[in-house]
Order: C-alpha cells, then structure tokens, then sequence
C-alpha cells in the first residue's frame, strides 16, 4: 500500500501536478505528499531509501535467546506476557516465535500415559480374537449408558456463528439413557434413567436383571449372544461379573477389555 501510494505521488508529479493538486487528488495526508514529493524533486529517486523494520531491530540473537529460555521454563506462558516483558509488541514477539525459533502455539490437549498404550496393546489382540474365533456364529450386543444435557454444546475452537453468544444455564436438565445395539442392526429401545438417579453396580444390576437380560432373551436367547460392555466401574465390578458369568455364557469379561478405549465402543458412534 505504501509504494502504491508513492508510486501514484511521483505519476502526478511527473505530470506537472503541484503538491497541493496532488493532495487533492489522492486524498493521502499532505505530510505523506509533500515528503515524497521534494526528495523526487530534489533527488529524482521513486524509491524509498532501504531501512530496517523495528521487528527486525528487537529480535536480535540476545533477544531470541532470552524468549527462548522463557518458554523453556515455562512454554503456557501467554504470547501477552512474553511480549509485555520484553517491551515488544504481540505481532514483534509472535515472528520472533514463528520465523526465528520455528515454533507455534498449540492447544493444550490430554493424551494417556504410555502405561495405559502398553495395557491396550496387550488386551485388543485378545479382545479380537475372543469376538473373531470363538463365537463366530453368536450375535454380538454392545451395551452402554449415555448422559445428554439439554444445552447446545460448543467448541470454542472451531464453532462460528453471526450470532455472540450461545447461552447456558447454571444446571441444564439432562437425563441418563441405558441402550444396546446389536451386530445384526437391531437396537434394544432405550430406558431412560429416573432424574438425579446416579448409576453405581446396585443400579447397573437393576438394569441388568430387569431390561437387558430380558430383553436378549427374549430376542436372541442367551446362549446366542456375546455381551460386551465399557470399562466404567460397575461394569467391572465382581458383583456385575459374578452375576453375568452365572446368567449370560458368553461375554466380555473386565480383564480383556482394553483400558481407556471409549473409541471402540459401537454405541457412542452409533448414536
């Protein structure tokens, strides 16, 4: 924009505007046109002299060092501190970060421990090779509870909207839903979870006994399914293990299922 606008100064000019004239014309400040107008005149130069941007000044090697170190220590601090305490500006303290130490700024996100990976790499072989093998013939049931609030969810990375906001209550009502879907598409209807009722091992084995068991008998009979269920405590509990293993011949027992492994289960994806 700015050799834009020295190029269209010094094209007036050669045309025999005066620096008023020009001034009137471009609309551009009037100290903007009377400089580059006189050192035309005086040098006959259309270009401006080469000087060095003030962001190339600030980051220098002992300046880099230093915001180097910084981050080291401590790599949340804020782009706003770190440029606060060098008395640079946020856009000076982002290319030093970007275009000098070739870094960036990244969400914080979890990720599990290596320990976790080490119990998940051991027990998917199993798991597949109990569901593959064993009881090829057998329908397979996918068992879980779901919680779903009333309120919009937003993420605030990659939502966009015209509107500024998206409102929410204090406590949004939500409810707890118990469901199943089968490996043959068939869905058991879902139960619905009395309000404020937190699910523990005495409630999981009220479902149990009094939806799902009947509900597979009834269908598929018991002898024909495999039950697999999340890791959620009670799921694992020996109250609950006890019980399927004296009711239900074939499931997936607690020890086999991998640890932190919502990603394999069908119901979350399938609702």
């Amino acid at each position: 924009m700015e050799q834009a606008n020295r190029s269209s100064i010094i094209l007036l000019a050669r045309s025999g505007h005066s620096a008023a004239d020009i001034v009137k014309l471009t609309k551009l400040p009037s100290s903007t046109v009377y400089d580059i107008f006189k050192a035309f005149k005086d040098t006959g130069k259309t270009e401006r002299k080469h000087h060095a941007l003030k962001s190339d000044v600030k980051r220098t090697p002992r300046f880099l060092a230093g915001l180097k170190r910084s981050i080291t220590v401590n790599s949340s601090t804020p782009m706003t501190f770190l440029s606060k305490n060098r008395s640079v500006s946020i856009s000076t303290e982002s290319m030093a970060v970007k275009l000098n130490l070739n870094m960036k700024s990244y969400l914080r996100r979890r990720r599990y421990i290596l320990t976790t990976k080490a119990i998940r790499i051991e027990r998917c072989p199993k798991l597949f090779s109990h569901l593959k093998h064993k009881e090829t013939s057998k329908i397979v049931v996918f068992v879980h509870e779901k919680k779903f609030i009333v309120d919009t969810v937003v993420n605030r990375h990659n939502a966009r909207v015209i509107l500024p906001s998206v409102f929410h209550t204090k406590n949004p009502a939500s409810v707890m839903v118990f469901g199943a879907v089968v490996s043959d598409g068939s869905v058991m209807p879902p139960d619905f979870i009395d309000a404020g009722l937190k699910v523990n091992t005495a409630q999981y084995m009220a479902l149990l006994k009094t939806i799902l068991s009947p509900w597979m008998e009834k269908r598929f009979g018991l002898d024909n399914v495999v039950l697999v269920q999340y890791s959620v405590p009670y799921h694992g509990s020996k109250i609950t293990q006890a019980f399927l293993a004296n009711n239900v011949p074939f499931f997936v027992k607690s020890e086999i299922w991998p640890s932190n492994s919502s990603d394999l289960n069908v119901l979350d994806y399938f609702v």
